[in-house]
């Protein structure tokens, strides 16, 4: 993995910042949320549909949860669909701010291997999580602990 600066003027639009949805938030289906997300201009050409059982598959969701009303998702369920969003945007530039939380370890360590089994993409994960612990990470310590 390897760390890298933009350079000045470049655009963010192949840039994606993963943000944990609160529990409060999401109202609606997940079908509805998913569009309501490429439903923005900057994201109206991506053809997610093509992608999306895919990565419901792999992320250990059953395709009927699409129909299903994102508040009443369990806190694991909704991470995993928050990281099947980020990936159909297909960027290549990621900012994981605890993106293992409320997940159990296997399904940490899928998370993990998938994105840092992509070696063109830029990953900076921020975790408590030593599920991203491995030869060719560069870890970054901060703070006392």
């Amino acid at each position: 993995m390897r760390l890298m600066q933009l350079p000045h003027g470049t655009s963010g639009r192949r840039l994606h910042t993963y943000r944990r949805i609160p529990t409060s938030g999401g109202e609606g289906t997940v079908r509805e949320l998913i569009d309501g997300v490429f439903g923005y201009a900057a994201n109206k050409t991506i053809l997610y549909q093509n992608n999306l059982n895919g990565y419901l598959t792999l992320f250990a969701l059953d395709e009927t949860i699409l129909d299903k009303d994102f508040r009443s998702l369990s806190g694991g369920e909704k991470q995993r669909i928050v990281i099947v969003i980020t990936l159909l945007l297909e960027r290549t530039i990621f900012f994981l701010d605890e993106i293992t939380a409320a997940l159990d370890n296997r399904m940490k360590q899928q998370v993990a291997d998938y994105f840092l089994s992509h070696e063109d993409w830029t990953v900076l994960a921020i975790s408590h999580d030593d599920t991203w612990y491995r030869e060719g990470v560069r870890i970054i310590p901060v703070g006392d602990s």
